[in-house]
């Protein structure tokens, strides 16, 4: 437990601004929360990332709609072709 301990209050100083401005609790929760492998590794800040990707279109991910496509409907889940050319069956629809 002491080495989560260290190893989140040394980065509390790589936060977002979100996480800069909660309470230092808070902030220790926070970055507790992103480590994984037995607290050795810290995952990124998701709201920096999120900041960084607003404000510089250029770093955001190329997708196509043939990604999209296969990532919505042919990964396989409870939704299928066939499931979603069905709507005209639905209450809402009519």
């Amino acid at each position: 437990m002491a080495d989560k301990a260290n190893t989140s209050t040394s980065y509390l100083n790589n936060l977002s601004a979100y996480a800069s401005s909660l309470s230092v609790e808070a902030k220790e929760r926070y970055s507790v929360k992103l480590l994984y492998n037995t607290g050795t590794k810290s995952l990124p800040d998701p709201y920096a990332i999120a900041e960084k990707w607003s404000s510089d279109p250029s770093t955001w991910p190329d997708l196509t709609f043939g990604d999209i496509y296969l990532y919505l409907i042919d990964t396989p889940s409870i939704y299928t072709k066939e499931s979603m050319k069905a709507y005209k069956s639905l209450e809402a629809y009519k």
